[in-house]
């Protein structure tokens, strides 16, 4: 539940452009070039045993990670106006 700690994963997290493979679990779609993350390199955004993602933990980390972004951007903001005021 750390923004900060959410952030460091979404950043480090590897994407992907895949098909589907006819022998694995899939939506059907084969032809379909999906982008997405592996369930092996990130199984706290899946669930089912690493075999679907989990919408609720991904949509948590980027929301997390949105709230870092924004809480460094406020403060570089707040820099910026700082040294704006010295030059003045």
């Amino acid at each position: 539940t750390n923004p900060q700690d959410a952030l460091k994963t979404i950043l480090a997290t590897r994407v992907y452009d895949f098909r589907y493979r006819e022998a694995s679990p899939n939506t059907g779609d084969l032809d379909t070039v999906y982008t997405g993350v592996m369930a092996d390199e990130r199984p706290e955004f899946m669930h089912h045993k690493n075999s679907v993602l989990n919408p609720i933990s991904t949509f948590g980390y980027t929301t997390l990670a949105i709230q870092a972004l924004q809480e460094q951007i406020t403060t570089q903001g707040h820099e910026i106006m700082m040294l704006k005021a010295r030059l003045n």
